[in-house]
Formats: structure tokens, C-alpha cells, sequence
């Protein structure tokens, strides 16, 4: 490890009384990619050394030595290396190197690093070390298939469609359940439930089922199926120039569902009520009027138009990954909820298949597209 040393002196300016003055040293450790891997290895080492006999160690140990790798080099990228200096994340990388020991996937390798990377970037909280603890004991144990439909809900908890534009978002949103699920099917029943139950990652629901995908998902887009106003209508210069008048340019498109008609280019009324109070121009009661001017003239409001709500529902069937998510979903007999470590390996999950370049940061619920 490298030590940087940094020194300052106290002294006395002209005309002053110097009451102390002395040179504080302070050493500040830098732990590079080299010292990070030496780290792991006594860590693995004398982890692997405790659980296995002799004649499973060699073997265990080269296992372990690729999440090492992994692990070492993504937190190198991220700046995160002096992690590693810390007591409890070096008890983490000892639980770590024995369930690494135990498989040749090499899926596993890649969750068991996105867990301990993510215990890097959000800290030592005392209330996430069980579900820590917990994802890395069960990596090996997890069917592929079960984790699928595990991060499958967890996205969905997670992702809603902030979007202005049906098509673009409808396109997003695939994209994302695309590079999540692949070609792969989705487990039926509640079989994959109970399996993640016993391995305490999530608690069914044994009175209830999840929310159906329209009650829930299609309410959170109701500006896509809002009625707009016909262009060719008398008053469409006259609304134009009332908005002008309250000090409020609302973003405008072509309504998707209806080429004759305009619309105000939000998913939901909320984003267009954030806006106007970022804009920070308005009173609360002057936002609120515009919101009932909005809704008034463009149908945005949290109903939207039957008929055209439909047709959201009806494209959103239609696209490739989407649509069998949903129809997924309200096919489960029973609910869930997800335990700390099931949140956990989920979003590890969701990172090794690459959608943490479609979504920046998962404590967020929207997805702009």
C-alpha cells in the first residue's frame, strides 16, 4: 500500500501573538488493484482453508480466484479499491470466497462481484449486512430460471415509464425486459415463489396475488391515452395562447393514437405538475390551475380516454418482451414480496445482464425514454 503524507504548519502572522505552532502529518492509505488482490487472497485463503478438506481446495481456491478478478478490476474502475481496508467488507470477501468455491458458473462469479460491489458503493448500513450475508450464501444455490423471474419482478417494482413519447417508451421498456429475459421463458405457477421462499429472498403472498399489469402499470401513462384536442378545432390557437397567458410552454406532439389530434407530450400528469414547480414561476394554487387548464383542453388527467387506453394496452401486447411480461404477471397465482437479499441479488442480477446501462440508479422508480 501506498501512504500519501499530507503536512501543514501553524505559524504566526505580522503583528500577531503566536500561541502554537506545530506540523501535523497525516497518512492517508491508498490501496491499489495489486494490494486489493493480495487483500482477497488471505481472505480467500484462509476462508476456503476452514471450509474444505485439502482435496477440495486447490480447486475451490482457483474458483475463487475469478471472482477476485472480477471484483478487483470493477472496483478499480469505479475508484471504490480502499474498501478493502475495512473490516467488514473483508469478513464479506471470506463468506464470498465460499460460495465462489462451490460452482463453475460463471453467472455466479459475476453476482457474487455486483454484490460485493454494491456493498462498496452504498456503505457499511447495519440493516443491509443480513441481506449482504444472505445473497452471498445463496448465489449457487439460485436456479437461473427462478432469478430471472425474481429480478423480472423486482424491475417491475422498480421501473415505471416517464416518457413523453408512447412509441419511444413502448421501444425502451422492450429493450429493457429484452436484455433481461433474452429468449428465456418465464417460470409458471408459483413453484419458482416457494423455491426463492426457502431460500428466504422473498415471502409469498399466500392470500393474495400481485396486482394485475393493467390496474398498476397502464394508470402510471395515462398522458399516452389522453383524449388531446383535434387540430383543426377553432380553439386550438386560442388554448395555445392561454397557456402563453399563465407563463407556462407545455411540451406538445402529434398524438400517436390519433394523427388529427394534439397532445401534451407527458406520460403522466405528475411530470407536467413537476415541471411547472421546478420552473419555481408559479404559486401552488397558479400550478394548479394550470394542471385543471390541462385537463380541461388535452384530457390530461389520471383517467385518460377509455378507447384509447386500450390501445395502449393493445400496442404494449404487441411488442416482443413486454407484452409476455405482462402476461406473465397476471398469470401467478399468488404474490410475493422481496426480502432485503432477494432486492439484493436481484439488482445484481439485473447488473450482469447489462441494464444498469439503461438504468442509471435503481433507487429511482421512472425510466426516460
Amino acid at each position: 500500500m501506498r501512504f500519501k503524507f499530507w503536512r501543514s504548519r501553524q505559524t504566526a502572522g505580522a503583528a500577531s501573538t503566536q500561541i502554537q505552532a506545530h506540523t501535523v502529518t497525516q497518512n492517508i492509505v491508498v490501496v491499489t488493484p495489486d494490494d486489493a488482490r493480495a487483500i482477497t487472497d488471505r481472505q480467500q485463503a484462509e476462508a476456503i482453508r476452514s471450509a474444505f478438506t485439502e482435496e477440495a481446495q486447490e480447486v475451490g481456491g482457483a474458483r475463487a480466484k475469478q471472482l477476485r478478478d472480477r471484483l478487483v478490476n470493477q472496483l478499480a474502475e469505479e475508484g471504490l479499491l480502499s474498501v478493502f481496508r475495512e473490516p467488514s467488507f473483508q469478513a464479506l470477501l471470506a463468506r464470498s470466497a465460499i460460495g465462489a468455491a462451490q460452482t463453475d458458473e460463471q453467472t455466479d462469479y459475476d453476482l457474487l462481484a455486483n454484490i460485493l460491489a454494491d456493498r462498496a458503493r452504498k456503505g457499511d448500513e447495519r440493516r443491509r449486512r443480513i441481506g449482504l450475508d444472505r445473497a452471498v450464501e445463496v448465489v449457487e444455490k439460485v436456479e437461473i430460471s427462478d432469478l430471472r423471474a425474481l429480478t423480472t419482478i423486482f424491475v417491475l417494482t422498480k421501473v415505471r415509464a416517464m416518457g413523453g413519447s408512447l412509441v419511444r417508451s413502448l421501444e425502451t421498456h422492450d429493450a429493457l425486459y429484452g436484455s433481461l429475459l433474452g429468449d428465456s421463458d418465464l417460470p409458471l405457477g408459483r413453484g419458482f415463489m416457494d423455491r426463492l421462499d426457502l431460500l428466504n429472498l422473498v415471502r409469498v403472498n399466500q392470500i393474495g396475488g400481485f396486482r394485475k399489469f393493467d390496474d398498476y402499470w397502464i394508470p402510471t401513462v395515462s398522458g399516452w391515452y389522453a383524449s388531446g384536442i383535434r387540430k383543426d378545432d377553432p380553439m386550438v390557437d386560442e388554448v395555445w395562447t392561454g397557456f402563453a397567458r399563465r407563463g407556462f410552454k407545455p411540451l406538445l406532439s402529434e398524438h400517436e393514437l390519433d394523427a388529427e389530434r394534439w397532445r401534451l407530450a407527458y406520460a403522466r400528469p405528475a411530470y407536467m405538475r413537476e415541471a411547472l414547480v421546478a420552473a419555481g414561476k408559479h404559486t401552488e394554487s397558479q400550478v394548479d390551475g394550470i394542471m385543471d387548464y390541462a385537463s380541461n383542453w388535452f384530457g390530461l388527467n389520471d383517467s385518460g380516454d377509455p378507447v384509447m387506453r386500450q390501445q395502449v394496452v393493445d400496442r404494449l401486447d404487441a411488442t416482443a418482451t413486454l407484452g409476455k411480461v405482462r402476461r406473465w404477471l397476471d398469470s401467478l397465482p399468488n404474490g410475493c414480496f422481496m426480502t432485503d437479499a432477494g432486492v439484493i441479488l436481484a439488482r445484481s442480477y439485473a447488473e450482469h445482464r447489462g441494464l444498469n446501462k439503461l438504468v442509471n440508479n435503481w433507487e429511482r422508480i421512472d425510466l426516460t425514454a
